[in-house]
Order: structure tokens, then C-alpha cells, then sequence
């Protein structure tokens, strides 16, 4: 007995066959002849979702293999998908919630709602499928909060030379900061220049003009009986279009850097790869496009494809444009969210958002200089304002545009976007990483060097769409893959969720320093009780020795205190340790010791100021490999040890925020030996400590 799960448009799962032997219980047969009619309609008779179809690709095969290879005794029947879920759980180890078990009763679900289906059923039957379809799931357990950073960090091939991006690259992914500033100048630019590219269109359509019926409408998969039927049509609208656009640019005396941006994201949407440059020449030389298979016939696009053309072109041309949002694409939702995320808006909120959650702070002469964002957060039920944002920014010149396009003028209530899909990590999203390399990269490099940011993200990605393989392909399981794959890749990029846990991280205001600090008593009762937790416990024992004692020291002299002021406490604690570890790690990352450098300016702890080396990242800090460096860092370490305490009384941000993380990375170098001139510093200390200069005089008072 066997049934296949078809492929289906949007989908990248490829088709494959489930198959059960006949002789097995009846019950497992029963079970098998539902799931085979659940896939009947949802894959024929289209009366399931594309969530469905998802869940019969991913969830079937891994059930009926369980259900065949366990053996099960007949008072076991009822519980067969609680066995399911327990064996997900305890054996692939995944979690409660991704078992497929609501998958399952999903399906069977659908099938026994089917009226041909059910009177096939004897009572009996029905009675048990019933029964099954109730079972009732475990608890869902916690979510891992999952950052930007640590979704790149699980794809250790990365580090590798040969498939990944190298030591030096990777070790910026061990920075959130590091991570979402490379992240966020990326996406700036690509959302700016895709919005401007899309004005470019409208101006087109208006002058030219281009109306809808010269832009053919793309009608989707399910309306050919054959495939090869839908790949003409496609590759013919694909052509006409090119044709259209064609004429009309070069109807222009000097098209625009944007109009020509414009078409370059048309074609690299619209062609494979491998021959992009030949229809790039046809465009730009003025000569008729070919009808060949590089045409992708797939609706799996981004951003401009055929369909949103025509729908642009209907905007356009439509006499009550002041009461209708600019059209805009998949692509544009998709980074929306992302800048969204960056901001520290909550996942789950961003697609609630309309023109009246944002205020725009304008000049004498109209000109808007600021936006403001304030909007309900659905969980914590509370109103937040994230950081004012200027428009003279990348980041405010993108947001700004998009909010204006999709605000119509006398209804600024209109959602700003939906809610996002999940992005493939496929060919789909690697057409539009490598529109980013190969056309908007000089604007990229120039941004991350103005910003001093690396350029990890778009690399990293570069190399996961390169040589990151998520199809299970002879592997049953995604575990399975993981384990025997050289390059597995996750099959759905990071969700905006990730990039605001990533960016709450990366932000240096997570704590109060003063906050902390008071909690210190000045007096001579001093009360040792457990007050930090576990977690707490751990970071401060893996600390170096001057940090340890300064956080020694706050929670020794405290009062004795109640069960609020101590999870309080714990709270400002666990905020303070990750901001110190963040901020050590980051520094870390992008610290490279150097040697002999005439050009350049030396501090006062041996970092090297203006200098650059072009062969590294924008954002590398050099530190002079030096005796006298040497003795800088270790005159800060003894001049923290001596004075913390009257530092934590007269200036605890410049403590929390500055010194401490200086001194955990001054002391990981020392640890880890860094320096090769260390024994010759060491001796220079010596001679020199008593005469050396005293620090933190500024912040002592």
C-alpha cells in the first residue's frame, strides 16, 4: 500500500511516495487510508492550506515509520499519537510543540469531515479516528531564545576557509553588536535602493506611459493542466515585459542611477544566475530578450516580478491614488520587518502597524527631520517607544519612505505590512543576496566603513546560500542531515524575532548601573546571604579576578534584604553581567595585535588610532604589541583594584559601563598570551609602577 505527496507552487519540498506493507494491524491501515485521503484533498482537491500541504511533506513520513516499526499491543491503539509524541520527544529530541502530533490530528481531522470519506467508516472506525483526533498534546515547552548571532553560530562550517568565512570573520558572530551592525547597514541600503528603484518604476509608468494591458498578468501553476503549458506562459509575459520596459527606457535621454538599479532587480528576479549578464547586455544594448529556460517560471519571487509590475502598473494608472498604499512587494514586507525587528519592536507586533503609531518631527520649512515610533505591545500589554530615529540616516531615509508610500493621505489607520511568511533559505532569497554582491556592494562596503562595521552578515549569508545544503535528500530526519552532512544549513532563514532578541543584546542601555550600585550598603552591617542565583554564581566565578571582586563586593554589603529587593537585584545583576560579557567579547572579536606600525596614533592603553588596514573589516580594533603596552594595561588592572570601590560610590556607569569590561578583556589577553613581548613588559612594570601617573581622577569626585 503507498500513496505519493505531490510538490506544490511555492513549495520546496520535492515529491516522494510513503508506503506501508500489508501486513500490518488493521488499525494501522485504517490510520494510513485516512492520511492517504487527507492528502487527496488538501493536494487534489485544494481544500486544505499551504500549511497542510507543509505538514504532509514534513510529518507523514517520519508517523507511518514509526507507526510500522513499533511494535504495539492492542490496548495501545488509542494512545498511538501519544507514543508518537513521546518518541519525538525522548528519542529525536525535538520539542513538544514540533512532534508533528497537531500535524497528525490535523489531517486526521480533515478526512473524517469529508462526507465521501465518512461513509466509508463503519461506527467503529469513526468512533477510534475520533478518538485519535482529540488526543491531547504535552505541554509546549520553553522557546529558545535564539539571536541573530547564535543562529549564524550554529553553522559551524562557516569558520572553515575553503566553504565558510574564516577564524577572523566567524569570531565577529561571536558578537551581538558586531552581528546586528553589519546586519542592519546591509539591510538599510538594500531596503533605501529597492524603494527608490520602485519610485524609479512609477515615474516610468507615469511619463512613458506604461499602463497595465501593455504588462501581461501572470496566471499561477493551477490554471494549466501541465507544467511545460505554464512555463510558456511564463516565459512569454516575462518576455513582452522585457520588451516594454526596454523601449520605454531608452525612450530617455539619461535614465536615472535609480530607474537603471530598477531594472537590474527585475532581471536578477526574473533570470538564472549563470545567465544573467547575456539578458543584462540584451537590456542595456537595446536588443530583444531570448526565449530560453534561464527565464524563471517559478511565482517564488521576492520582489519585482512580472505579477507586482502589473499590479504597480494598475497603481499607477488608477484615478484615486491618494486613497490607495503604493503596492509594495514580498521582498519589502520582508525587510520592513527586519528594520522593525532592529529597532527592538516586537516580532509579533510589527505587522499591527500603521501610519498613526509613527509622529514626525518637522522643521520651520516642512521638512521632516525625525520619526517617532509609539505603539501597543501586545504581550507585556504596555505602550512602547523605541529610539527616535533620524531622517538623515540610512536607516531613517528607509523607514521614512516606506512609511509614506504605504500611508494613503487621508487614512493613515492602514497597516503598514502583514504578517511575514517564513523565507526559504533558497534559490528564491539567493537571487536577491546576490543582486546585493554584484550591484549594490560598493554602496555596502562604503556604509559599513563609514559606520565601522564589518561586512560578516552578507558574507556569511553568501556562503550559507553557497555551499548550505537543507534538503534531507537520503537523510530521514533534519537530525539525521545534521549529522551527516559536511554543510547543513537551516531550511527557513532567521525570523525578526532573532534580530530583536540580537539587537536588545546589542544594546548598551539594558541596565541601570546606578540602580545596581545602590542596593551597596555604606554601613557596617554587611549580611552575606545567597542572594544571586545560579546562572549568576557561574558568570561571576568565570570572571577575572578584579571583576569578581568588584561584584564580590556588591553583593557582600548589602542589607538584609526582602525576596522583592532580591530578585531586583538579581535582575540589575544578570542585566550588568551580559552587558560586560557582550561588550568583552565584542572587543575581543575585533582586537588584532600588531606590530612595528610607523602611521597611526597610540592611547593611553596602547590601542592604535588612525589607522587601517585594508585587508581587515571596517570595524578591527589594532592594539600595539608592545613592552609598553604592556605596561598601560597593567597599570589600568592594578590603578581598577585600588580604586573600584570609591569608583562604584562617585561614577557607577563609567564602572559598569567602561572599566569593567576593559579590564575582562585586558585580562583574557593576558590569559591567553597574547602578547609576545609580555616578559619584557612585565619587567618594565616593575621598574616603572611607582612613578606611573594615577587614573580616574575625573571620575573620583
Amino acid at each position: 500500500m503507498q500513496f505519493s505527496i505531490p510538490s506544490y507552487e511555492g513549495g520546496d519540498y520535492a515529491p516522494h511516495n510513503v508506503t506501508i506493507s500489508p501486513n500490518i494491524p488493521d488499525h494501522i491501515k485504517l490510520i494510513f487510508s485516512t492520511l492517504n485521503r487527507a492528502n487527496y484533498l488538501v493536494f487534489v482537491d485544494n481544500k486544505g492550506t499551504i500549511t497542510h500541504k507543509k505538514q504532509a511533506h514534513s510529518t507523514y513520513k517520519i508517523f507511518i515509520d514509526f507507526m510500522c516499526s513499533e511494535p504495539f499491543e492492542k490496548k495501545d491503539r488509542i494512545k498511538i499519537l501519544k507514543k508518537f509524541e513521546t518518541h519525538r520527544v525522548n528519542i529525536d529530541k525535538v520539542k513538544p510543540q514540533s512532534s508533528g502530533l497537531h500535524a497528525i490530528k490535523s489531517m486526521i481531522k480533515l478526512a473524517i469531515e469529508d462526507e465521501w470519506f465518512k461513509e466509508q467508516l463503519s461506527e467503529a472506525q469513526y468512533a477510534y479516528l475520533f478518538t485519535l483526533s482529540k488526543t491531547k498534546p504535552a505541554p509546549s515547552s520553553e522557546r529558545d531564545q535564539i539571536n541573530l548571532a547564535a543562529w549564524f553560530a550554529q553553522h559551524t562550517w562557516l569558520r572553515r576557509d575553503d566553504v565558510g568565512i574564516g577564524h577572523t570573520l566567524v569570531s565577529r558572530l561571536a558578537s551581538p553588536k558586531a552581528t546586528i551592525k553589519s546586519f542592519s547597514v546591509t539591510i538599510e541600503i538594500a531596503m533605501l535602493e529597492t524603494l527608490k528603484a520602485k519610485e524609479a518604476l512609477i515615474a516610468l509608468f507615469l511619463d512613458a506611459p506604461i499602463t497595465s494591458d501593455e504588462i501581461p498578468v501572470e496566471r499561477p501553476r493551477a490554471q494549466f493542466p501541465v507544467k511545460s503549458e505554464h512555463d510558456v506562459h511564463v516565459r512569454k509575459c516575462f518576455l513582452t515585459t522585457f520588451d516594454v520596459l526596454r523601449a520605454a527606457y531608452h525612450s530617455l535621454g539619461e535614465p536615472s542611477a535609480n530607474l537603471k538599479t530598477a531594472i537590474k532587480l527585475f532581471l536578477s528576479e526574473n533570470i538564472r544566475e549563470d545567465d544573467l549578464k547575456r539578458y543584462d547586455e540584451a537590456f542595456f544594448r537595446n536588443k530583444p530578450a531570448f526565449n530560453s529556460p534561464s527565464i524563471i517560471t517559478s511565482r517564488n519571487k521576492l520582489f519585482f516580478s512580472v505579477f507586482f509590475l502589473h499590479e504597480l502598473a494598475e497603481y499607477v494608472h488608477s484615478g484615486n491614488k491618494e486613497e490607495l498604499q503604493v503596492p509594495a512587494s514580498q521582498g519589502e514586507h520582508l525587510l520592513f520587518h527586519w528594520l522593525m525587528a532592529t529597532q527592538t519592536v516586537q516580532a509579533s507586533d510589527i505587522a499591527k502597524l500603521s501610519g498613526s503609531n509613527f509622529q514626525f518631527i518637522r522643521r520651520r520649512n516642512g521638512k521632516i527631520t525625525h520619526i517617532r515610533n509609539e505603539y501597543y505591545k501586545g504581550r507585556a500589554k504596555t505602550v512602547h517607544k523605541p529610539k527616535e530615529i533620524s531622517t538623515n540616516t540610512t536607516l531613517g531615509s528607509a523607514i521614512l519612505l516606506f512609511i509614506l508610500q504605504r500611508t494613503p493621505k487621508y487614512d493613515n489607520s492602514a497597516k503598514l505590512t502583514g504578517s511575514l511568511k517564513d523565507v526559504a533559505t533558497g534559490v528564491s532569497f539567493a537571487r536577491f543576496i546576490n543582486f546585493l554582491n554584484t550591484y549594490l556592494n560598493e554602496k555596502i562596503i562604503t556604509q559599513s566603513d563609514k559606520e565601522k562595521s564589518s561586512l560578516v552578515f552578507l558574507k556569511a549569508i553568501t556562503k550559507l546560500l553557497d555551499n548550505g545544503i537543507s534538503a534531507l535528500g537520503k537523510n530521514k530526519t533534519v537530525e539525521e542531515l545534521w549529522e551527516n552532512c559536511d554543510t547543513p544549513c537551516k531550511r527557513h532563514l532567521f525570523k525578526p524575532s532573532s534580530i530583536k532578541t540580537a539587537a536588545v543584546y546589542a544594546s548598551s542601555d539594558n541596565f541601570n548601573p546606578t540602580q545596581l550600585t545602590n542596593f551597596h550598603s555604606h554601613t557596617n552591617k554587611t549580611e552575606r546571604n545567597d542572594y544571586l542565583t545560579p546562572n549568576n554564581e557561574e558568570w561571576m566565578n568565570n570572571t577575572g579576578l578584579i571583576t569578581r571582586a568588584v561584584m564580590q563586593d556588591l553583593t557582600v554589603n548589602l542589607f538584609k534584604a526582602s525576596e522583592s529587593e532580591k530578585q531586583a537585584f538579581n535582575s540589575q545583576f544578570t542585566n550588568a553581567s551580559e552587558y560586560i560579557s557582550a561588550k568583552t567579547e565584542e572587543t575581543l572579536a575585533r582586537m588584532k595585535l600588531v606590530t612595528g606600525k610607523e602611521d597611526g596614533k597610540v592611547n593611553d592603553l596602547g590601542l592604535l588610532t588612525s589607522y587601517k588596514d585594508a585587508d581587515e573589516p571596517s570595524d578591527t580594533i589594532y592594539l600595539v604589541d608592545s613592552p609598553e603596552t604592556v605596561v598601560k594595561l597593567r597599570h589600568f588592572l592594578s590603578e581598577v583594584k585600588k580604586k573600584h570601590h570609591i569608583l562604584a560610590k562617585n561614577s557607577p556607569e563609567y564602572l559598569l559601563m567602561t572599566v569593567l569590561p576593559t579590564v575582562e578583556w585586558i585580562e583574557k589577553l593576558f590569559e591567553y598570551k597574547r602578547f609576545s613581548t609580555k616578559d619584557k613588559g612585565e619587567q618594565l612594570y616593575k621598574k616603572l609602577a611607582s612613578i606611573l601617573p594615577p587614573l580616574f581622577s575625573a571620575h573620583m569626585r
